[in-house]
C-alpha cells in the first residue's frame, strides 16, 4: 500500500491509488471468499519444544451436521467422499470455526462431520486428539499425510473397548507428526447434544497427564479405605460400655 502510494505521488496522479485500492480489496475479499482449512506449521512444530500447547479443532475446522441415514455407529462415512465435499455443504460460506465451536445437536440419522487440514514441518512428537465427552456413542478418526491411504480408528460409549485405538475415559487418538500436510476428518455419531471441546495436543504430554490423574485418584482412594479400615477396627476393639443401674 505505501509503495502504491508513493508511486502514485511520483507519478502525480490519484487514479493510481484508486486503482490500487481496488486491487487491494479485490485481494482482501478473495482472501475471505477463500475458506482456509490450513492450520500455520507454527501449530505443530510447537508440540516438539511447548509440550503444554493445546488447541481446539472446534475453532479451525469445517463441520456441520449430515444426514446419513441408517448407518450403524460402528460403519464411518468414507473419508475421501467428505475430503472432496465442496465448502457449501459445511455452511457459513465453507468458513472454518464460525459455527463449528458451537453446541451440535444430533438426531437419528445424523451425523457430525468435521474435517481440517495441518502443516507439520518436520519430524516431531506424535499429537493426541482427544474429544472431552465420555459419552460420545461413537467417533470415527481418520488422518492420512498428503495422497497416502486413509488410516482410521474408532472409539464411543455404545463400542468395546477392543475397539478402541486405546482404553481412556474418553475417546481419544494418537496420531504420528510427519513433515508435510496432514489431513484428519472426524465422524461423530451421537444422540444428544455435542459441546465438548476437542483438543489436539502433544501425545505425550496427554498421556501423562492421564497417568497423573489416575495417581491422584488412586492415592484419593486409598486414603479413603484406609480411614474406613481405622474406624472399624476403632469400632470393633473399643471397650464396651455398660452403664450400672442407679438405685433409689
Amino acid at each position: 500500500w505505501l509503495a502504491c502510494v508513493a508511486a502514485a505521488r511520483g507519478a502525480g496522479s490519484a487514479w493510481c491509488i484508486v486503482f490500487c485500492a481496488l486491487a487491494l480489496g479485490a485481494i482482501s475479499f478473495h482472501a475471505r471468499a477463500v475458506p482456509q482449512r490450513i492450520l500455520p506449521p507454527l501449530l505443530t512444530s510447537q508440540y516438539n519444544d511447548q509440550k503444554t500447547v493445546a488447541v481446539d479443532l472446534r475453532s479451525h475446522w469445517q463441520a456441520s451436521v449430515v444426514e446419513v441415514g441408517d448407518v450403524p455407529n460402528r460403519q464411518p462415512v468414507d473419508p475421501q467422499s467428505v475430503w472432496s465435499w465442496p465448502d457449501s455443504r459445511f455452511g457459513a460460506n465453507g468458513s472454518a470455526g464460525h459455527s463449528a465451536a458451537k453446541a451440535s445437536t444430533i438426531r437419528s440419522g445424523q451425523r457430525y462431520l468435521a474435517r481440517v487440514e495441518l502443516a507439520s514441518p518436520s519430524h516431531g512428537a506424535a499429537m493426541n486428539l482427544s474429544f472431552r465427552l465420555p459419552r460420545l456413542d461413537a467417533v470415527h478418526l481418520a488422518y492420512r499425510y498428503e495422497q497416502e491411504p486413509w488410516v482410521q480408528a474408532v472409539a464411543g460409549d455404545t463400542l468395546p473397548m477392543a475397539h478402541w485405538a486405546f482404553a481412556d475415559r474418553q475417546p481419544s487418538f494418537d496420531i504420528p507428526q510427519r513433515p508435510g500436510k496432514l489431513s484428519l476428518v472426524v465422524d461423530i455419531a451421537h444422540r444428544g447434544v455435542v459441546d465438548a471441546p476437542m483438543v489436539l495436543q502433544n501425545a505425550h504430554t496427554y498421556h501423562q497427564q492421564r497417568m497423573n490423574a489416575a495417581v491422584a485418584t488412586g492415592l484419593l482412594v486409598g486414603v479413603n479405605l484406609v480411614m474406613v479400615v481405622v474406624g472399624l477396627l476403632a469400632a470393633l476393639t473399643a471397650p464396651r460400655f455398660n452403664p450400672r443401674p442407679v438405685r433409689a
